[in-house]
């Protein structure tokens, strides 16, 4: 017999508990809500001088040099972005080399977008309309294919490992990405030159809980499909030779109260 070794099951159906969340996030906010980022003095947020641009995906020991080098800052919003435009990477604020372990807060949420979405489609959200700061074109950037970076100032800087992984999921979510996590201490390249497109507005502290909310939910669902469809592969393996209703079991189990 095999036995189910399943994580923490869901509070709700899990997809309801998606959809609905990113829904009200996507739909719900209002200019009224909008923060203006004049209104932060100084964000925090590390900064790298000896990495500008892009560290070549062969070249390991410049990747572990960068590692050991961030400076941890305090930058005017403006300072922050000509910072980026000159091409340098940054990351959260560090308290030795660049690890989860050392992560002390971040300020800044940025979300890749490197397919299906082109920087008009992420200008019309209504999210990133109201609450998100600029997007940035990346080194791989070009007309026909865009590669860009969506960035998001946070009124009050992120200070645990598990918030930042939530939130990046959760915004993922919001901007158009997967439900894959980031590691809270993820570096950032810049990209001198780039273009640089505004909204100009803070994500407050309420919606950021929202967003965060949503990362958390995504998390549950990822672990719980993933350790069920293990599961399910072992009873496959003992059982069947007809995989195809225990994919529907799999699917099922994202609608269900995982009873």
């Amino acid at each position: 017999m095999v036995t189910n070794t399943f994580p923490k099951t869901p509070r709700r159906p899990i997809a309801d508990d998606v959809c609905s969340t990113r829904n009200s996030l996507s739909e719900g906010p209002t200019e009224a809500n909008s923060i203006p980022v004049s209104s932060i003095a100084t964000l925090k947020v590390a900064i790298n001088y000896r990495v500008k641009n892009k560290i070549l995906p062969d070249d390991a020991a410049g990747r572990k040099r960068a590692n050991w080098t961030f400076t941890n800052r305090e930058l005017t919003p403006e300072d922050f972005i000509e910072q980026v435009s000159s091409g340098f990477a940054f990351c959260p604020w560090l308290s030795g080399r660049r690890h989860p372990s050392n992560f002390r807060c971040m300020q800044v949420l940025a979300v890749d977008v490197d397919f299906g979405l082109t920087i008009d489609d992420v200008l019309a959200n209504k999210f990133f309309e109201t609450f998100g700061w600029f997007i940035y074109t990346t080194s791989s950037h070009k007309p026909d294919a865009h590669h860009f970076r969506v960035v998001f100032l946070l009124a009050q800087p992120i200070d645990t490992v598990e918030r930042m992984n939530q939130a990046y999921t959760g915004i993922r979510m919001i901007v158009g990405g997967g439900l894959c996590s980031k590691d809270a201490s993820r570096m950032f390249y810049g990209s001198e030159n780039c273009e640089i497109y505004r909204a100009g507005h803070v994500l407050p502290a309420e919606q950021l809980e929202s967003v965060i909310e949503l990362g958390q939910i995504a998390i549950d669902c990822r672990e719980y499909v993933e350790h069920l469809r293990r599961d399910l592969n072992r009873q496959w393996h003992v059982h069947t030779s007809d995989f195809r209703p225990i994919e529907r079991k799999l699917v099922d189990a994202c609608y269900s109260d995982g009873e």
